[in-house]
Parts: C-alpha cells; structure tokens; sequence
C-alpha cells in the first residue's frame, strides 16, 4: 500500500475504536468517549501473551489498522466484526 492509502486507514481508526467503546460501556457513559479523548480511554497494553504466543491486544491501533489493510472497505465496528465471523483475516491465525 502507499503512503496515500494507509493515510485514509489511520483516519478510520479511531471512529472504529469509538464505535467499540460505545458498544462495551454503559449507556450512561456513553458521552464521554469521542474520537478526541479515545487515546485516553483505550487500554496502555499493546501485547496479550496467551497460548505460548504474543498477540496483538483487541482494538488497538495496530491491530485496528491490520485489519483494514486486509480489507480496506471496513468502515465502521460493526462491519469489522461481520468480517471476523465471516473471513479469515489476521487475528484468526491465518496471517
């Protein structure tokens, strides 16, 4: 990919990892997290060792941008998850 295209990718990331946070945190929460301050909100920890493997940390944002690399139509959290249960992308094994 060019510089070009990966700079649109970066600009959907955090709208995506918004879109996650609204879909974990209590209604009443909700407000508090936009794409200004989701740096904050998100965990510090980029790495999960599990399985005798270090694997990247759910809806960080080199994790975020593997997958829109992979499939660069991912818009929104939603489609994400449609393409998690329905390809095989990276955080399925099948790098």
């Amino acid at each position: 990919m060019n510089a070009k295209q990966i700079k649109k990718l970066r600009q959907k990331v955090k709208h995506i990892q918004v879109g996650w946070m609204h879909s974990v945190l209590p209604p009443e929460e909700i407000d508090k997290v936009n794409v200004d301050n989701i740096q904050e909100v998100i965990p510090d920890q980029k790495h999960v060792f599990a399985n005798g493997r270090l694997n990247l940390s759910f809806m960080t944002d080199k994790f975020v941008m593997k997958w829109l690399k992979k499939c660069p139509e991912i818009e929104t959290y939603e489609e994400l998850m449609y393409y998690a249960q329905h390809k095989k992308l990276p955080s399925k094994g099948t790098d």
